[in-house]
Formats: C-alpha cells, sequence, structure tokens
C-alpha cells in the first residue's frame, strides 16, 4: 500500500463530489438512512485500514516515512465514529454539506489527494 494507491482509491469519491453534487448529496442522505449501508462502509473502513497498518508495520514516528500509517489510524478511528447514531447527519450539519458546498470539498479533497501524491512520489522517493 502506497499514498499514491490511497490518493487512488479515493479521488473517485472526490470527483463524484465535484462533479455530480446533486446525486452525492442524495447518496450520502441515502447512506445516513441505511443502517446496513453504514455497517457495509465500517467494515470497508476497517479492512482499508487493516491493510494500511499491516503494510506499514504500526509505524509512527513523526517523520514523512510513517504519513501512511498515521492515515491508516486516522480512517480506523474514522470508521469507529460511523457507528455511533447520527455522527454523519450531525457532521454534514456542522460543515453545512448541501448541494451547494459539496463541489468545495471534493475540490479540497482532490488536492488532497494530489498532495498525497507529491509526497509519495517526490519526499519519499
Amino acid at each position: 500500500m502506497s499514498l499514491t494507491l490511497l490518493a487512488a482509491m479515493l479521488s473517485p469519491l472526490y470527483l463524484k463530489m465535484v462533479l455530480d453534487p446533486k446525486g452525492s448529496n442524495k447518496a450520502f442522505k441515502d447512506l445516513m438512512k441505511s443502517d446496513g449501508m453504514v455497517l457495509c462502509l465500517f467494515f470497508a473502513m476497517v479492512t482499508l485500514s487493516a491493510l494500511i497498518l499491516a503494510s506499514t508495520g504500526f509505524n509512527f514516528a513523526w517523520s514523512w516515512d510513517s504519513l501512511l500509517a498515521w492515515l491508516g489510524l486516522l480512517i480506523f478511528v474514522k470508521a469507529i465514529f460511523f457507528l455511533i447514531p447520527d455522527v454523519m447527519t450531525s457532521c454534514m450539519k456542522k460543515f453545512k454539506m448541501n448541494e451547494n458546498t459539496l463541489p468545495m470539498y471534493g475540490f479540497l479533497g482532490l488536492l488532497i489527494m494530489l498532495g498525497l501524491i507529491f509526497v509519495d512520489l517526490k519526499i519519499l522517493a
């Protein structure tokens, strides 16, 4: 697992947010209503976190080399928060995520993905 692979896995979500904000907003609302979908998302995120942490060897130093391990830990913590009832609803209200702001959040996510690719190819190479 590398930072570039992680960016490649997450970039379709951010592209969808930029290109189709109404569909993304509907998908997020449908996800919040279905407990089964939230559980499936939880298992997918825990699997991704386990894959990342298994490939990095639980190296949590304060360096660029261990950035992937920290992201794996962050994904695991985020997955745990998905199991708490109404967390997604409150986060969407807190950050004012609606059809008008989803393209902005998607663009910011794409910039973060480009940053991950830069770190992986230029700094860690």
